[in-house]
């Protein structure tokens, strides 16, 4: 049998291949995916990687796409990379701005870990792609005689030919998908044998997602949810620094509708590689343990997180002054209840005691010790003026204490006053910006 003939075409800045293989005519670049002729108008949306970037050799549908490029989200991109140069990686921006930073650091991720063992590893070869749509002209521009004569914008174009999305990390703050309604741009290529992992800190947010892009049970991609113990901080754009490693906690989250075998983890391919990827530490629980787990860093979340933020202090010193212990001790015991009526029913004696008044208090007290020097999340988003992540925490609790008929006032109160922060340093009259409860 003759080998395939093969052309090569120097279309600048990219190199292309024009192939007549056995299956008929193929074109793709050097350093990306091979794509079929019918594929290649998306190129126009989609970045290659520079020429020098390793040749992915896998199938377009092993690609594992990356929503929300952030500190957590290069983390993740950047240790699949350096497990299996071959992966198909692709990240999906929402911004130009971020793409041309990214395009600046030579479409590269760079993550260095600090003493006692430094490292500095650089990882190139992704494929992006710009969920922004292209800007509109402002069809107000022109002196128009009366409101009814003025014409309405027309919709953004949305880009079609790519390909569908097998694999999706989503690692976008929760407050970003709550505000967005879900996934918007993407979910038309998502679909039931799609996986989805959520990043995100916080609870409910696979119900807005199934609510608000998948209300068909049966289109409804595969949910898992993770919990990130690793620290990690940037230091300029697409440079980060792994200060404190931490075990990646991955677990199915079951709905009512969901068949329990349905992508087994021995079976799906994103579970895979994320164990592969030494950096992550991955490890694997059952839907339950990953429920217990979340709701434990759910408490951590709505009282450390919360009242550093409120205080403005160091984790470690909320256990210095007896006033916050007072409230600490005040929170949970409106928190405690809440949790303890979500829990799994298949959890023994030993494992609910963790959710006495008790139980939470230790839990509080160890989180904030072993983290005493440090600021959380929450407070460097109000420092930095940032949209504060707060509605999958305690948003999430005053909604399900309404739910089971238990009190909230203070839960509601700490929601408040973490939104009045930042909504107080918001310009007058800017509309969409009132803070609401999610009911």
């Amino acid at each position: 049998m003759r080998a395939p003939r093969c052309v090569s075409l120097r279309l600048s800045p990219r190199t292309f291949i024009l192939s007549r293989g056995h299956n008929g005519v193929v074109i793709g670049t050097i350093s990306t995916p091979t794509l079929t002729a019918h594929r290649c108008r998306a190129l126009s949306s989609w970045g290659a990687p520079p020429d020098d970037a390793p040749r992915h050799e896998s199938s377009p549908d092993d690609t594992i796409y990356i929503l929300g490029v952030g500190r957590l989200g290069q983390l993740v991109a950047h240790a699949l990379a350096q497990s299996k140069p071959q992966l198909p990686v692709a990240l999906l921006f929402h911004r130009r701005e971020r793409v041309d930073e990214f395009k600046a650091a030579g479409h590269a991720i760079e993550c260095t870990t600090p003493p006692p063992h430094p490292t500095t590893d650089k990882q190139t070869g992704f494929r992006f792609e710009n969920l922004q749509p292209p800007p509109l002209e402002d069809p107000f521009i022109k002196p128009w005689k009366t409101q009814r004569d003025r014409p309405l914008p027309a919709p953004p174009k949305v880009p079609r030919n790519l390909d569908p999305i097998k694999y999706l990390v989503v690692a976008t703050k929760a407050v970003d998908l709550q505000h967005a309604l879900g996934l918007g741009p993407i979910r038309d290529r998502l679909n039931h044998d799609s996986t989805i992992l959520f990043l995100p800190h916080g609870m409910g947010i696979t119900d807005l997602v199934s609510t608000h892009d998948f209300p068909d049970p049966k289109l409804r991609p595969t949910y898992w949810a993770a919990i990130c113990s690793a620290s990690v901080y940037s230091t300029a754009p697409f440079s980060i620094v792994h200060a404190k490693r931490g075990p990646l906690t991955v677990g199915r989250v079951m709905t009512p509708d969901d068949d329990a075998g349905r992508h087994a983890q021995e079976n799906n391919h994103l579970i895979r590689q994320l164990l592969q990827a030494k950096a992550l530490e991955t490890t694997v629980v059952s839907a339950d343990e990953l429920k217990e787990a979340q709701l434990l860093n759910l408490v951590v979340e709505a009282v450390v997180s919360s009242l550093t933020a409120i205080h403005r202090c160091s984790d470690g010193e909320l256990l210095d002054d007896p006033s916050r212990l007072t409230t600490i001790t005040k929170l949970l015991e409106e928190v405690g209840p809440i949790v303890r009526a979500l829990l799994p029913t298949s959890l023994d004696d030993r494992r609910r005691r963790k959710f006495s008044d008790a139980g939470l208090m230790d839990l509080v007290r160890a989180a904030a010790s072993s983290t005493a020097k440090n600021t959380s999340p929450l407070l460097r988003e109000l420092r930095e003026g940032e949209r504060p992540d707060i509605d999958a925490v305690c948003g999430y609790l005053v909604k399900q204490g309404r739910i089971h008929g238990l009190p909230t006032t203070l839960i509601r109160l700490v929601y408040k006053m973490i939104c009045g922060e930042w909504f107080g340093n918001i310009p007058r009259g800017i509309p969409g910006l009132k803070p609401k409860l999610p009911m």
